[in-house]
């Protein structure tokens, strides 16, 4: 089965649509905010943020201290880390993971630039402007966060052949004009309303292949056949719309396609988290003397072992 089929297959969408208050609970921001809000203008909430802040240096601290010079992959899942770890001079590192966290600033220069796959999804990020530097990736998973606009954040990354961001606020898709190598785009559960977003996606047309624009109010506003009409007259290569093959021979052929062989949807970081089933939470090194792999999950997230 190809990964693209693999993605069809896998989307939940009946679980797939978030509550407004999915990251409602506040958490501390690193680096701090310097504003500072009259109405929680009290000595127990400055005392719990100092202690929110304390804990996410420390989580961070740990974090950076379990790397070693050697590690191509990262998964540090579930750790209440509310700020990403300065791991900047890991350069071996390919993919990280730090999903399911609280983080909610992706600060600029933080992330290594040999990154090819990174997950913050579920986590509290509403500007993605910090990731302009990561101009190797291709595989890029911001779902479930309180993102509203795409803007030029991601100007840079050019190499982006996947890239979820489900789950959001985001109501256009301006910015993504330069990812020219675009494969597969899931803005699923977001706040799209017009085919002006579909639109915005015309210089994409001849690398899209998989676009999923479910739990959105457009369809509300337009038939499935306007938007599937509207969409594949922009976008001639698409494969699949909404889960669904626009033509079901396009779908067979893409099985033999390897643009499409990239890990898609909750499938993303699967072969992931099989390696981590083998670790704890320290490093660990797989078979390949040349691939490190670092597993830091709170017992909560952790996959059982077998």
């Amino acid at each position: 089965m190809s990964r693209v089929d693999k993605w069809v297959t896998d989307l939940e969408i009946g679980t797939a649509q978030p509550s407004d208050d999915v990251n409602g609970e506040e958490g501390a921001i690193f680096p701090p905010r310097n504003d500072k809000s009259p109405g929680r203008n009290t000595a127990h909430t400055h005392h719990r943020s100092d202690t929110d802040l304390s804990e996410s240096i420390l989580h961070a601290d740990n974090v950076i201290q379990t790397l070693n010079s050697y590690s191509t992959v990262a998964h540090i899942s579930g750790v209440c880390l509310k700020a990403i770890p300065i791991i900047t001079g890991f350069t071996r590192l390919r993919s990280v993971n730090l999903s399911n966290n609280s983080i909610g600033h992706i600060t600029p220069g933080s992330l290594p630039k040999s990154l090819h796959s990174l997950n913050l999804s579920r986590n509290k990020i509403n500007s993605i402007e910090g990731l302009r530097d990561l101009r190797r990736l291709r595989v890029l998973d911001l779902s479930y966060n309180r993102i509203a606009r795409i803007g030029h954040g991601l100007s840079n990354c050019t190499l982006i052949k996947e890239l979820y961001l489900v789950g959001n606020k985001i109501g256009d898709l301006e910015g993504l004009h330069r990812l020219l190598k675009l494969t597969v785009l899931d803005v699923s559960f977001n706040k799209i309303t017009t085919t002006k977003a579909p639109g915005q996606l015309v210089a994409n047309y001849n690398s899209l292949q998989a676009l999923n624009l479910l739990g959105n109010p457009i369809q509300s506003n337009i038939s499935d056949d306007q938007l599937r009409k509207a969409v594949v007259s922009l976008l001639p290569k698409l494969t699949y719309l909404n889960k669904q093959p626009i033509k079901p021979q396009r779908g067979r052929e893409v099985v033999s396609d390897s643009l499409s062989k990239a890990a898609l949807g909750s499938g993303n970081w699967s072969p992931r988290r099989k390696t981590t089933k083998r670790g704890s939470h320290g490093g660990s090194t797989s078979k390949s003397p040349n691939r490190h792999h670092l597993s830091l999950m709170s017992p909560a997230h952790a996959s059982p072992s077998r």
